[in-house]
């Protein structure tokens, strides 16, 4: 009787020439390397075994059917986006849907119809665009005097209703004179008019202090000729630029 030579092969025991024992079963191997049968008669294709017996009856072997990597319903040949998340919804090449046309795929998408054409990130959410508004606010003094003019209330309302916008902007008010009287009353007098504007955005807007910082300049920034009646007129003023960021509408 031929004696059986048992060898490790990774994982498996050769039981004689072309037998190989599995964990479920005995395979015989064909000779050319290419098919293997198991105890029941069914062939398949294998690669790395070393010769064997030939089998017989494996010449007409079918190749077994492609697979499906990742069970999104795609066989892997037609599959141009493989690795799709378990239970996406794929269209026919295996790639997945994009409902709203944003260039983010539904499984990744948190915010579904979204404007066609609209800026998104990386969830398929709109970007908020900002854009900056400014206000020059310029308010203009009787000679001598800080006190503020009825006609500017408009002005006013105007550069509350931004402060109150951008809860985060700080604006720095300017006062300044002309060039009458002594250089150190000019400072004093365009502190007073600065300081007068702050008072008002705070009383009657309710705009935090902390918000605002009044700064005089006295007559040192002219910005009209004090030679003339007009252009002292225009250096008594107190000026402050109002700078806050805005949601953009979407495109």
């Amino acid at each position: 009787m031929k004696k059986l030579l048992l060898l490790t092969l990774s994982g498996t025991l050769l039981l004689g020439a072309g037998q190989f024992a599995q964990a479920h079963g005995v395979y015989f191997q064909s000779s050319d390397n290419t098919f293997l049968r198991d105890g029941s008669g069914n062939c398949f294709r294998t690669s790395g075994w070393r010769p064997g017996t030939q089998v017989e009856g494996c010449d007409e072997i079918k190749p077994e059917p492609p697979g499906d990597s990742d069970m999104d319903g795609v066989i892997d040949p037609k599959d141009e986006c493989p690795n799709t998340p378990r239970g996406a919804r794929v269209k026919p090449n295996g790639c997945e849907y994009d409902s709203d046309g944003d260039g983010v795929v539904d499984s990744r998408d948190r915010c579904a119809n979204t404007p066609r054409g609209a800026k998104v990130d990386a969830t398929g959410c709109i970007i908020e665009l900002l854009e900056p508004i400014t206000y020059n606010l310029r308010v203009e003094f009787a000679n001598n005097s800080d006190q503020i003019r009825a006609q500017y209330q408009d002005d006013f309302q105007k550069a509350a209703e931004l402060l109150a916008s951008d809860p985060g902007v700080s604006v720095t008010i300017e006062g300044h004179t002309d060039s009458n009287g002594t250089a150190a009353y000019n400072l004093d007098l365009s502190q007073r008019r600065a300081a007068n504007v702050a008072r008002a955005l705070i009383a009657s807007f309710g705009i935090d202090p902390s918000r605002l910082s009044a700064v005089g300049y006295g007559e040192s920034r002219p910005i009209a000729d004090n030679s003339t009646a007009d252009g002292r007129q225009r250096n008594r003023r107190v000026e402050a630029t109002v700078q806050v960021m805005v949601k953009k509408p979407a495109q």
